[in-house]
C-alpha cells in the first residue's frame, strides 16, 4: 500500500510541476513574430497554429490592430532588449481591447512590475506585425 502511495503522490507532483510550468515560461513555439508600435518594436512566441496565422494575416496586409498577452518578468529569450516578454500561451488577436492595457513597450518596460501586479496585460492597440521567423 505504502508503493501505491508514493507512486501516486509522485504522479501527482509531476502533474502539478507540469501544469505551472508554461504559465510564465518560455515553451518552443511555432514561430516568433515582431510587433512595431510607433518607432518601437518587441517579439512575442506564438505556440499555436490558429494564432500565428492570425498574426501572418496581419503582417502580409500591413493591418495594425490590437495583439493582446500577459506580462510576464524577463524577456523570455526572445523579446530582447526588454526586461518583460508576453507569455505565449496568452496571446490572443481581439478586435478590440480596453484602453488600460494599451502604451508602447518603453512606458511597459519603465512600469514593468506595477504593469504585471496591476494591469497584468499589454494590449498594445496600433501593433503591426513587421516580420515573423518561423521556427
Amino acid at each position: 500500500m505504502k508503493i501505491v502511495r508514493r507512486i501516486g503522490l509522485s504522479v501527482v507532483l509531476l502533474v502539478l510541476a507540469a501544469c505551472g510550468s508554461d504559465s510564465i515560461g518560455t515553451p518552443e513555439g511555432i514561430a516568433t513574430f515582431v510587433v512595431q508600435v510607433g518607432s518601437e518594436q518587441f517579439s512575442i512566441r506564438v505556440v499555436d497554429q490558429v494564432t500565428y496565422d492570425q498574426l501572418n494575416a496581419r503582417r502580409q496586409s500591413a493591418t495594425e490592430g490590437v495583439i493582446l498577452g500577459r506580462v510576464a518578468k524577463g524577456n523570455g529569450g526572445f523579446n530582447g532588449p526588454w526586461s518583460w516578454h508576453l507569455v505565449p500561451s496568452t496571446i490572443e488577436v481581439p478586435d478590440a481591447s480596453i484602453e488600460l492595457c494599451d502604451g508602447t513597450p518603453s512606458y511597459l518596460e519603465a512600469h514593468r512590475d506595477e504593469w504585471i501586479t496591476s494591469v497584468r496585460n499589454y494590449c498594445p492597440w496600433g501593433a503591426k506585425v513587421v516580420s515573423v521567423q518561423d521556427e
